[in-house]
């Protein structure tokens, strides 16, 4: 057989002439000295299968996605495992892209040919593309498997049977060439060049000649990019029409997540389920490495149900992309999962803003959030209604109900974020999320209550002297409103102002300002204390003049007159608010 002799290129060629046809009393295990195979048992997939062609009613490729295009008259009939392609001959083959095997490959196949071709007659059975051949081509020579490397026979197999079934294997691990036929090494040969960068023909390669062209049945092509071993390639030709193990894009692996939101150093479970390969195939068994992006996070066995979980507090915040690597058993294949995209958030604090002690919240209340990277810098609303952004910076309210609500902002900063929970928040559980200019996310799952009392002070510590006023009512009718607490340049804070009792026509009140306090029962229901001597409360609500802002008027006795500084214990709802001080001259 003469050819261009072009660059060094490998192909298989199969040539059938002087074919001895098969009696139609044999049988499969009498086929070419294959010996016995127990049916039924399908053979493990190798890791490195590249691409299959199993002929299922088309070209695809169940591995690696290299699908091929029929040409000509290529049909689809019964084959050694499920369907196979039927080559009639003439223009018939199928074009793959080129499979990049690498120095190291296996090609195995089965062949059924239907064509007898004498004396020097070849047809092709996988080949590269006929103007560069630079793979190498398979051929049916002579009654014979032979396989060419540009114009340089490698080796050709003792004698094949028409019109039957029988499995060609190709190896070649850089030094070595081996063919299998019908899982029993044939014949070696020492090591060559070739290259992988052009399409692969199946029933056709290296002339465009219909005349050479392969007639017959080909199933379950498959290329690898390693050079299989004799017990791969023997367990392959045992399985018969039972073929490889699973459905080559088995094992499933499905893997979930615990329900979130996920938050920094929180718990979160990973479970990878994977399924059996297909009806009457075994479960996965083995190992599964769970990965965040490239890191590994930790290792589970797979359990007799064919799941593995990981529990773990080691995810970063951030955007996580999760994946799930199965090990692979002696039936399945590793493989890897899709990814699973989770977003862990930064741990976030929510308090009434005037009381940081607070396990719940109120609708419309005053809320100071603490976190870390909640915002990108410092700012406060200038503008009326308070905007819904500033500098980015979010915070979201999703209720009970599901209902999502953006939430007016005060003030931002990477460590606080003051805002009033929005109005319309359902009572129950509701996750607050705040998201920053930068997108770094912070969550927290809260209670929502109908009141979560707090009252202001007269500092940002949150304790000490009441944020409040005196309104003192003339006789006449006349207003006139006192501080109970100013700012001490000196000792750089804030001392009482002594609340004057001593008038006896005045009506004195005590105004206390809060938050959370808008949405009480009935007035009974609030109750307070001065100095531990029960005060009547003649209003509690809304102040009106600042948003999420309340307001309770305490009537004062003359009767305290003289106490100092005192205790303010106000309750609504059966809920305390924090006590606060104030003196009284």
């Amino acid at each position: 057989m003469n050819k261009t002799s072009t660059p060094r290129i490998l192909f298989l060629l199969i040539v059938i002439s002087s074919i001895t046809v098969l009696r139609t009393d044999r049988t499969l295990i009498e086929v070419a000295g294959a010996g016995l195979f127990q049916a039924g048992q399908c053979a493990a997939v190798p890791e490195s299968l590249a691409s299959i062609y199993k002929g299922e009613g088309n070209a695809n490729d169940l591995a690696g996605g290299k699908n091929g295009t029929l040409i000509g008259d290529v049909g689809y009939v019964a084959g050694r495992v499920g369907q196979a392609f039927s080559f009639p001959g003439g223009e018939a083959s199928i074009q793959v892209p080129s499979q990049n095997l690498g120095s190291n490959f296996s090609v195995e196949f089965w062949m059924n040919p239907s064509r007898l071709v004498l004396g020097n007659g070849y047809q092709h059975l996988i080949g590269n593309d006929w103007r560069t051949r630079n793979f190498g081509a398979l051929y049916q020579f002579d009654n014979k498997v032979s396989y060419w490397v540009d114009s340089t026979l490698i080796f050709d197999s003792s004698t094949i049977q028409l019109n039957s079934w029988t499995h060609v294997a190709l190896t070649y691990d850089g030094d070595v060439a081996r063919l299998y036929i019908n899982g029993v090494l044939d014949r070696t040969s020492g090591s060559f060049s070739l290259t992988f960068n052009n399409p692969v023909k199946l029933g056709d390669g290296v002339f465009r000649d219909s005349s050479f062209t392969y007639q017959g049945l080909l199933d379950e092509v498959s290329f690898y990019n390693s050079a299989l071993n004799a017990p791969v390639i023997q367990s392959v030709f045992n399985a018969g029409a039972t073929g490889k193990c699973s459905n080559l894009n088995a094992p499933l692996i499905t893997l979930t997540a615990s329900a979130g939101p996920y938050l920094k150093g929180q718990p979160v479970t990973l479970t990878a389920d994977l399924a059996a390969g297909g009806a009457g195939q075994p479960l996965p068994t083995g190992s599964v490495t769970f990965r965040d992006g490239n890191t590994a996070i930790g290792t589970s066995n797979l359990s007799n149900a064919g799941k593995a979980t990981l529990t773990t507090t080691a995810l970063p915040a951030g955007a996580r992309q999760i994946s799930a690597g199965y090990s692979g058993d002696s039936f399945y294949r590793g493989r890897s999962s899709s990814i699973l995209n989770i977003v862990v958030a930064n741990t976030l604090v929510n308090a009434s803003a005037a009381d940081y002690r607070g396990d719940f919240l109120a609708p419309e209340q005053i809320v100071a959030a603490f976190g870390i990277n909640l915002a990108t810098t410092s700012q406060a609303a200038s503008t009326q209604p308070l905007p819904t952004t500033l500098a980015g910076t979010t915070v979201r309210v999703i209720d009970r109900t599901g209902t999502e609500r953006l939430a007016p902002l005060f003030y931002i900063s990477p460590a606080q974020v003051n805002y009033q929970l929005p109005p319309g928040t359902a009572i129950g559980a509701a996750t607050i999320a705040i998201t920053s200019g930068d997108g770094s996310l912070s969550i927290q799952l809260t209670q929502i209550a109908a009141v979560a009392p707090g009252l202001f002070t007269a500092d940002q510590s949150g304790e000490g002297l009441a944020a409040a006023d005196i309104l003192r009512v003339k006789p006449g009718g006349a207003l006139v409103y006192e501080k109970v607490a100013r700012y001490d340049e000196a000792l750089k804070k804030y001392v009482a102002v002594p609340i004057d009792l001593s008038s006896t026509t005045d009506q004195i009140f005590l105004v206390l300002y809060g938050t959370g306090i808008r949405f009480r029962t009935a007035l009974s229901n609030v109750t307070a204390t001065v100095g531990g001597t029960v005060a009547s409360v003649e209003f509690a609500g809304l102040q009106g003049m600042l948003l999420g802002l309340d307001q309770v008027n305490i009537r004062l006795s003359s009767s305290l007159a003289g106490r100092g500084d005192v205790n303010v214990v106000l309750t609504v709802d059966n809920k305390p608010a924090k006590t606060v001080l104030v003196n009284i001259k």
